[in-house]
């Protein structure tokens, strides 16, 4: 495959621009998940167990909107995940009638260990690329940033 030049690039208009980083996002997205294969979890569950280590115990509905999946098949993602030991339902101590899924210590774990395979496997990757490549990189990261931040509506 052949990459456009630098003066190629600047004319790009937002529609090319848009499927570009479309496409790139989602090839590291698939080198990354694919770099640790020997979990048995599903997309959806890992993307539960992330939220989950990263904001502690959640509301079912609060977790449904967070991973964008439906409370049905959240209920299947969690009850897979208690059974892997990787979750644990918990009363919520605001509300009597509502239940938190909590990640356990195992579920801590395990994403810590995933972003630090990740971390190195990027870090390997930009070792290789130019220093201006890198700078580069490094000095699209606040634009990214902002354009996640407008892709889920201002909140992170």
């Amino acid at each position: 495959m052949t990459t456009p030049d630098h003066s190629t690039r600047l004319g790009s208009s937002v529609d090319e621009t848009a499927e570009r980083l479309r496409i790139a996002v989602a090839r590291i997205q698939r080198a990354l998940r694919l770099s640790r294969p020997d979990h048995d979890l599903t997309p959806s569950q890992l993307e539960v167990v992330i939220v989950l280590a990263r904001r502690g115990p959640r509301r079912m509905a609060d977790l449904a909107e967070d991973v964008g999946i439906n409370p049905t098949m959240l209920s299947r993602v969690a009850a897979k995940l208690e059974e892997s030991g990787l979750a644990e339902r918990r009363n919520d101590p605001q509300d009597a009638r509502a239940t938190l899924l909590a990640p356990t210590g195992a579920a801590v774990d395990l994403v810590e260990s995933i972003r630090s395979e990740r971390r190195d496997l990027l870090r390997a990757a930009l070792d290789e690329v130019s220093e201006l490549d890198r700078k580069n990189i490094d000095n699209a990261l606040d634009a990214l940033e902002e354009l996640v931040a407008r892709l889920r509506g201002g909140r992170e």
